[in-house]
Parts: C-alpha cells; sequence; structure tokens
C-alpha cells in the first residue's frame, strides 16, 4: 500500500501552480511568522528531480507500475479534494500494467552507422543481425535498451559489422550511456517503443503516426472511399499506476487516385491558371498514401514543370519515373537515393517488381517537404511523388457537406459506447493471446491486466437557464434548450432599426418571405424591428456584391442580410471583407435553399434572430456564475494547412459580470515567439476595454488557452504566462490573481457508464480528476456535451499557472457553466464558450479576410458567429 509519505509526496507533485494551501495554511505564499524558513521545507527542492518506484497492493508476486516524478518547479501545496456533484463509478479505456521483475537495470547505447545511414527502417535492419546479443531489447533508431552488457568495459565502445543489402559493408559502433534503472522516467519510452513492436507483431501497418489493419478494412465503392480500422496506444503514468491508453482509431482512404481528383477539377474549372489554382488549393496541405508500399506523405507544392518523363540517378545508370515504376530491379533489396535538380527520391523496396505502368505521361509531380520530425530523422530533402499512383485521404470539405457520404462514414466510424469497449477489449484479447508479444512482455517481465480500469467521477446538476424574467432547467441526459429558448424574450435584445437585405431578382421573393417572417418571431424574443432597405443585386459575382455593399453602407446601419443562390466561397469572403473591414457592419448570409421550404420558414427565422440579435451585441440567455469582478479570456489559434508558417490568434474576454459580454481581438504571427508577444498585447487590449466599461480592473483573470501541443506546454508555461504577468503588471502596477489553464479537445481518453450489462456515454457535466489524470499536472476531464451517436468525447483541461484562490471544485464548475454559453447552439458545447468564439473568430479571419484583420469598430460584438 502507499505510505503516508508517499501519499504526501504525490500530492506535493499533483498540480503545477494550485493556489490553495493545505488545511491551516496560509492561502497566499508567504514565511510563517518568526521564521526565515520557507513555509513548507519541501519547496527548497530547488533544481532537483526525484524518481520514486511506488508498489501499490496488486495480485501476489507482481507489484503495478507507479513511477513517480516529483520535480522542483512542480511542487506545489496539495488542493483538497473535489466533492461538487453526485459521485458515478465509470471505466476509462485505459489498461494498467503489471511488472513482475520490480528492480531491473536496463543498459542504454548510442549506436552510430559508418558510412553513414539516415533512415530509421534501414538502422533497424541492420541491428536486428546483433540480437542474439542484446537479449530483449528496443531500437528507436539512435538509441538502444536492452537487458544485456554489449560492451564489456562501459568506458570502451563495441564494433559491429553488417552487410547492406546493396553489398556496402556497415559499421556499428555501440557507446554505453547509462544505466536505466527501475524507476527511471526512460521506462515509459521504452515501453511505448515496445508497444509499437507488438502492433508490428499482430501484422499491423503504420500509416502516419498510428498502426492500422488493412485487413480489415471497410469498402464504401459508392463513393469511392475505404475506412481502415487502426489503434492508437500510449503508455504513460498516471496517478498511481503506469497504463496504456488504447483508442480505436479509422483512417478513410480514397480509391480514386489524385490524378482523377485533378481531372474532375479541370472539367470544373475555365482556365489552366483556375486550374491550377484551383488544384493548389484542394491539394496543399492534404495527406496522400502511395498504396504500392503503404507511405502517407504531406502535400506542400505541386511542381507544374516536373513530369513523369524526367530521369534521375540510379546507380549507375538514367532512369525515368516510367521506367523505375515499371522495371523496378530486383537485384536490390534496399533503398538508393537519388537526386534530380535538388529533389531527393525515396525509392523503397527494390526486392519487389511494382510492374506499374503509369498512363498519364503529362501530369505534373507533387512535393512533399521533410517536416521537422523529418528532418530529425535525417531526411532534409524533398520528395516528388507521381498523381496516379497517390491515394487521397482523409475527408475534403465537399464530403463533409454531403449529408449520404458522412452519413454512411459515421455508420462505420461513429462507434457506439458499446461496440467501441468491444474493440477495445478485442485489441487487447489480440496482444495477450499472440506468441510472440507474449514472449516479449515475459521477457520484460510485463503483463497487461485484463480489463479497462474502474474510475469515479462525479455529475454536476444541470444548470438553470435564465433568459430575461424567466428561468427554466434541461434535460440532464441531452443539455439542450432549443424548445425552450423561443418560449420567451431573450436575456439583451437588440432592435434592427436601419439594415439592408440583398438578393438576385430570382431569389427576392425569398427575402421578402423571410423578412416577413423575421417581423414574425422577433418581437416575441424582445427585438423591435424596423422595415429594411431591399437591394436587388444585378447578379450574384463576388465584385458587384463588394460594390453594392461599399455604396449602400453607411454609419447608421446596423447589419446587412445577404440571401445568396450557393455558398460560393469567393463570393462570401468577398462579403466578408467588405462588411468586416472595408465597411465594418455585422453581417449574416442566408442561402436561399435554406427558405425555400415554408413549413420550416419559422424555425429558420427564429434561428437566424437569434444569430442577428448576437451579432449586434445583445445576447440570449446566461447561467448563474457567482463570481465577480472577473475577466474570462478564450484564446484559440487557426492554421491554414496551405502554408506552412503565418496562422492567425484570436482572443475574446467577458467584459461584463454576467459574462455575456464580449470584446476580442486577432492577429498573424509566423512562430511562437510573434504568438506569445501579440498574445500579451491582445489581453492588454482586452483589459482596457473592461476597465472602460466598468471602471476598474478586474480582481481575478482566467484564460482558457486552446490550441496548445503537448510538446508546447513548456514554452507555453515559461514565456507565455510569464509575458502575460509582466504585461499585466506593467499595465495595473501589479498581477492580479490570475489562472492560466490550457484546454485539450484532441485526447485519445474515452469515459464509460456502466449500467444492465452495457457501456453508455457518461451524462454531460461529468468530471473525472483522479486515477487517469496525470500525477505531475492539476489536471481533469470533463464532459460537458452530449452526442446523439458515437462515443462522447471528453475535454481535458490542465491549470498550469493558479494564483487565484479558487478550488477545483470552482475550476471544474465554472469550465462547466461557460460551455453554455454559446449562442450559437441551445446546449452545451465541448470546450468554454469563450474558447469556442476565438476558435470561430481566427477561423473567419484565417479562411475568408484574405490576411486582413477585422474593424476595430466590431471588437465589441460576436460579429464572426
Amino acid at each position: 500500500m502507499e505510505t503516508e509519505q508517499q501519499g504526501r509526496a504525490r500530492g506535493r507533485a499533483r498540480g503545477r501552480a494550485r493556489g490553495i494551501a493545505p488545511p491551516g495554511a496560509s492561502q497566499e505564499p508567504q514565511l510563517q511568522q518568526g521564521s526565515q524558513q520557507p513555509l513548507d521545507q519541501e519547496m527548497e527542492l530547488v533544481g532537483m528531480e526525484v524518481y520514486q518506484w511506488v508498489e501499490v497492493q496488486a495480485e501476489e508476486g507482481e507489484a503495478w507500475l507507479n513511477l513517480v516524478n516529483i520535480s522542483s518547479d512542480l511542487v506545489q501545496p496539495i488542493a483538497p479534494p473535489s466533492t461538487l456533484g453526485s459521485a458515478v463509478t465509470l471505466r476509462a479505456n485505459y489498461i494498467p500494467l503489471t511488472q513482475r521483475n520490480v528492480e531491473f537495470t536496463i543498459q542504454q547505447y548510442r549506436v552510430d552507422f559508418e558510412p553513414e545511414e539516415d533512415r530509421i527502417g534501414v538502422r533497424k535492419r541492420l541491428l536486428r543481425d546483433h540480437h542474439d546479443i542484446f537479449g530483449g531489447y528496443v531500437f528507436d533508431g539512435t538509441m538502444l535498451f536492452c537487458f544485456n552488457r554489449a560492451t564489456i568495459d562501459p568506458s570502451q565502445p563495441r564494433e559491429l559489422y553488417s552487410m547492406r543489402e546493396d553489398g556496402v559493408r556497415m559499421k556499428i559502433t555501440l557507446r554505453h550511456a547509462r544505466e536505466v534503472r527501475t524507476g527511471d522516467v526512460a521506462i515509459l519510452q521504452i515501453f511505448n517503443l515496445l508497444v509499437r513492436q507488438f502492433s508490428h507483431l499482430l501484422q499491423l501497418t503504420l500509416l502516419g503516426r498510428n498502426y492500422y489493419d488493412l485487413q480489415q478494412k471497410h469498402r464504401i465503392p459508392k463513393y469511392s472511399l475505404e475506412v481502415v480500422p487502426g489503434y492508437v496506444t500510449s503508455i504513460s503514468q498516471r496517478e498511481e499506476q503506469v497504463m496504456m491508453c488504447a483508442q480505436i482509431a479509422h483512417k478513410v482512404m480514397r480509391t480514386d487516385t489524385v490524378l482523377h481528383h485533378m481531372s474532375n477539377i479541370m472539367q470544373r474549372v475555365r482556365d489552366r491558371n483556375q486550374f491550377q489554382d484551383e488544384v493548389f488549393k484542394q491539394l496543399v496541405g492534404s495527406i496522400v498514401i502511395t498504396k504500392y508500399n503503404d507511405q502517407t506523405y504531406r502535400i506542400d507544392d505541386i511542381d507544374w514543370n516536373a513530369q513523369v518523363s524526367n530521369t534521375f540517378t540510379l546507380g549507375n545508370e538514367e532512369v525515368t519515373y516510367l521506367d523505375y515504376y515499371l522495371k523496378a530491379s530486383s537485384n536490390f533489396k534496399l533503398f538508393s537515393l537519388a537526386f534530380v535538380c535538388g529533389i531527393f527520391l525515396t525509392h523503397m523496396m527494390f526486392q519487389q517488381k511494382y510492374n506499374i505502368r503509369i498512363q498519364d505521361k503529362g501530369q505534373p509531380l507533387l512535393v512533399s517537404r521533410p517536416s521537422k520530425r523529418d528532418v530529425r530523422r535525417g531526411r532534409t530533402h524533398n520528395i516528388l511523388l507521381v498523381p496516379e499512383l497517390c491515394f487521397m485521404t482523409g475527408i475534403s470539405n465537399e464530403m463533409r457537406s454531403d449529408f449520404s457520404i458522412m452519413s454512411e462514414l459515421n455508420r462505420v466510424t461513429c462507434l457506439s459506447p458499446d461496440n467501441r469497449v468491444a474493440a477495445i477489449m478485442a485489441f487487447l484479447e489480440r496482444l495477450i493471446s499472440n506468441v510472440d508479444v507474449q514472449q516479449k512482455m515475459q521477457s520484460w517481465g510485463l503483463e497487461f491486466v485484463r480489463e479497462m480500469v474502474s474510475i469515479p467521477g462525479r455529475v454536476f446538476q444541470p444548470e438553470v437557464i435564465f433568459q430575461g424574467e424567466r428561468s427554466y432547467k434541461y434535460n440532464a441526459d441531452e443539455a439542450d434548450w432549443s424548445r425552450a429558448v423561443r418560449e420567451s424574450p431573450l436575456e439583451r435584445s437588440r432592435d434592427l432599426k436601419h439594415w439592408l437585405v440583398l438578393s438576385t431578382q430570382r431569389d427576392s421573393d425569398k427575402a421578402q418571405q423571410l423578412v416577413s417572417t423575421l417581423r414574425q418571431v422577433m418581437p416575441r424574443m424582445g427585438m423591435n424591428l424596423s422595415p429594411p432597405i431591399m437591394i436587388m443585386l444585378p447578379d450574384d459575382r463576388p465584385n458587384t456584391v463588394s460594390g453594392t455593399l461599399n455604396q449602400k453602407i453607411h454609419r447608421g446601419v446596423d447589419l446587412v442580410l445577404c440571401v445568396f443562390p450557393n455558398n460560393r466561397t469567393e463570393r462570401y469572403n468577398m462579403m466578408k471583407v467588405t462588411t468586416c473591414v472595408d465597411s465594418p457592419v455585422p453581417s449574416q448570409v442566408v442561402l436561399a435553399k435554406t427558405l425555400s421550404k415554408p413549413k420550416g420558414l419559422m424555425s429558420v427565422a427564429t434561428k437566424i434572430a437569434m444569430q442577428l440579435n448576437c451579432k449586434m451585441g445583445g445576447a440570449l440567455w446566461k447561467v448563474k456564475i457567482p463570481m465577480k469582478k472577473t475577466m474570462i479570456v478564450g484564446y484559440d489559434t487557426y492554421h491554414d494547412a496551405s502554408k506552412r508558417g503565418r496562422s492567425v490568434g484570436a482572443v475574446v474576454g467577458t467584459i461584463n459580470e454576467d459574462y455575456t459580454e464580449f470584446t476580442s481581438s486577432v492577429s498573424f504571427h509566423n512562430n511562437r515567439e510573434e504568438l506569445s508577444s501579440n498574445f500579451k498585447f491582445s489581453i492588454t487590449k482586452l483589459l482596457r476595454v473592461y476597465c472602460h466599461r466598468n471602471g476598474n480592473p478586474p480582481d481575478r483573470i482566467i484564460i482558457f488557452r486552446d490550441g496548445v501541443g503537448e510538446g508546447q506546454l513548456q514554452y507555453v508555461k515559461e514565456v507565455e504566462v510569464e509575458e502575460i504577468k509582466q504585461a499585466l503588471k506593467d499595465n495595473l502596477g501589479a498581477v492580479p490573481k490570475l489562472a492560466f489553464i490550457i484546454v485539450t479537445k484532441r485526447i485519445s481518453t474515452r469515459l464509460f457508464l456502466e449500467g444492465g450489462g452495457r457501456h453508455q456515454n457518461p451524462k454531460p457535466g461529468t468530471v473525472v480528476d483522479d486515477v487517469i489524470t496525470d500525477p505531475l499536472n492539476y489536471d481533469f476531464f470533463l464532459v460537458s456535451q452530449s452526442v446523439r451517436q458515437g462515443t462522447v468525447s471528453p475535454t481535458m483541461y490542465n491549470i498550469i499557472e493558479d494564483s487565484s484562490s479558487l478550488k477545483p471544485d470552482h475550476f471544474q464548475a465554472l469550465a462547466y457553466k461557460l460551455c453554455h454559453l454559446y449562442y450559437n447552439w441551445p446546449g452545451t458545447i465541448r470546450v468554454p464558450a469563450p474558447c469556442m468564439y476565438a476558435h470561430k473568430l481566427a477561423y473567419l479571419v484565417g479562411q475568408s479576410l484574405q490576411g486582413r484583420i477585422p474593424a476595430p469598430d466590431l471588437d465589441n460584438k460576436l460579429f464572426f458567429l
């Protein structure tokens, strides 16, 4: 069992920045009266790292793996346990690991190759010739971990020799780096490498970063699609155990080639320049797969001057792409490198004849540039790909808008909780029953527990929704109040006095009918509506729309509503540039087909009216948040997949005590240094608006930061947070109470509620802050939304900075309350509303505003909804 001392150590490590001291201690960091020593002696662990291996009770003869890392910059007083909500028992997709050889030592070696060999696959094959020397081992391409000593004298390197399959004799030099002992954090790296080996043993194929079962692909011939099931695995230290998180993934692949996709584009466009622009727009940033070697590549450019008849040097001869794929030599089993005009070409598996006859001799070549990860692995040059041999992966925007395609895909990929659990357990059974996997696990003394971990959770009560003078509750299972919101005046309504309605002659009747219906529904919401100025467009060309708007918009106009015949991107973007930048005014686009069904027009008009109210500065509803004098901020980024580099960062913050009024700021950045600088300036800008609105600065600022990758956490903590604190100090003279919370949506964690022999989705408001959380972080998982099909995804919150004096209960309840305040949906959403608003703003600027920033006139309105 965990000792009291170990429990304290774990508790003190948990919470990077908890602002709550233990019972009886002061809330603020300070010295005890009359003492020159820190309040807590353990806080003196500055600059030290301590790793513990803690045994927790398990079956006889084995122990749970429990690697606890107590790092000085993370040691903080433990907060009281969370208590809000009703207790519930859940299952999570985590499988505990047990270790029979609790005490062991692993040798770590650095491995070098001469001549230099950058390809990891080649390195692994060369080292495999000497596996009998190492015993149980794992090799990541640079570091070798094994049980046996490969060198007699650790201070002296050992040289081994292997023959590369192109006939080159390779020298392999092993240099002893260190001993990895029981309790070292490197154990987790080793275990993750082991699990990837297991995936190979299960005959799974690596596509991108995850493994997929190509034998179980599901074909959808009607839409030229294939769906391949796969697995995402990760071994990590959780609160008291080392566990494997196992998640089911799916990769969507097309059965038609990139060349076929390009041909379809050619049939739809007018000229060559437009064709090339459209191909660039649709292909660059996408992921393709070459099925002759099951490799995936990111498309970064298109070389229109290169052709498959071009030659490159292969061995001692010049070979065209046409000949290479048709006559791939069987004399070489392994890879040769060729350089053509500075372009790096990879040719894999020369031992097999591709026998691929390329049909289109005039097609250009696709360019895939090396990522940072590729550079670390040794690839520094571009790869050229033949469109005819590449297949698209993923779902395009056009496919997403096709209800039939998405319904068919959801039928395959949206697993119910029961089916998802069954698939995870089937994967676990494959691991446990595979003889080769078991041999490797036994050599490391490892064993998987045969069930998913059971965890405690809590469920918050449904919130009371306040709307004007009325309040109501919603169904706790659905967290949806779409019916109730229509029955009362809005929380804060806005009148629509001076507004424009644009449409073409063809859609003028629909526009008139929409206006008539709005005049029926808006007074019930408390909105006064004056007749609009109806503008008939001679045509719906982008320049016509933009020019008309610039002529008609003047300072007194409250809003512009456009009825368009279709969702043509160019027209929409130009309209948004006009109304957000050139002649700033809130704007709304409605498609004519949305207004084509008279029976549904009342419902459509009601939704449009609510959106118009928000865009003009109104509010639909609110929830009770007792905390006052607080500014809550959301931040998110938008990255253009076709442009590696410049991104958009958006900040949205609350400026009233009901948390229903917002102000925003947006900026561009090319790197994380620019992001940090812009972020602090945006916070300063929001702070000025808050002070102007309330007369005083906030006592507390809570920032929810979305869009952070796992590898960026340290930078955000050490740079972004510190720069914001300095900016606050410079502007206010002191740093107010501050909390900085990382919001992560893309996680593999799934939670399941057991009942009646079945697994169900947890109810909205379910929170978990133990067992599967990170012992070094102040984190929790929250299920805030309801889903109608599939398995619900929780959101992870990681509090990396906290001087707010709030308890864990407060943070968890606040996050859930904020998920009720997104005015584009009468229900709860997956992230706090300020984050979602920031996402919408960043997306609008990145997608539609063509590199321009919205005018300041719109900053205090949700014009981007």
